[in-house]
C-alpha cells in the first residue's frame, strides 16, 4: 500500500549514534503510529488520543538500554510497521472520512474539516520519521 520501505534505507547505526536523547523520539513515535495505523484498520473515525512524548520516553527506560539492543528495537519495529502499511487493504487505506483529529495529531499541518483516510496516516509517519533523520543528519554535518 504505501511505499513505506523506502524510508528504512536510511538506518545506519553511524548515523543514528549521535546520542540517545535524539534518537528517543523514534521510539515513541513508532510505537504510537503502530498503534494508530492497527487501530484504524477497524474504525469508521480517524480520532485518535494525544500523547505527552516525554512521558514516553521517560516511562520506557530507553537510557538502560544497550545502544546495539536500541537500533535494533528501532530498525525490527520500523520493518514490522512497513509490512503492516503494505498490507492494509485498499478499500480500508482509501476510505475517506471527515471524523477525525489529524488537525492535533499529524507532523504536518491539515485543516480540521479536511477529508483524510488512513493512507494519509501512513504517509505522515513516514514524512515524520524522515524529519527525524534529516535532523540527526545535518547534525553529523
Amino acid at each position: 500500500m504505501c511505499e513505506s520501505n523506502r524510508f528504512l534505507t536510511y538506518l545506519s547505526a553511524e548515523v543514528l549514534s549521535n546520542t540517545l536523547f535524539a534518537f528517543c523520539p523514534f521510539f515513541y513515535s513508532a510505537s504510537v503510529n503502530h498503534e494508530r495505523i492497527v487501530r484504524a484498520c477497524r474504525k469508521e473515525d480517524l480520532r485518535f488520543e494525544p500523547y505527552d512524548q516525554d512521558e514516553w520516553v521517560a516511562d520506557q527506560h530507553y537510557n538502560e538500554r544497550t545502544w546495539a539492543d536500541l537500533l535494533l528495537l528501532w530498525k525490527m519495529f520500523n520493518l514490522h510497521i512497513a509490512d503492516v502499511m503494505e498490507s492494509i487493504p485498499d478499500a480500508i487505506a482509501l476510505r475517506k472520512t471527515k471524523r477525525h483529529n489529524f488537525h492535533r495529531i499529524l507532523f504536518r499541518d491539515i485543516s480540521d474539516n479536511a477529508s483524510v483516510n488512513l493512507l494519509l496516516l501512513c504517509k505522515d509517519y513516514v514524512a515524520h520519521l524522515q524529519h527525524h533523520i534529516e535532523s540527526l543528519l545535518a547534525e553529523r554535518r
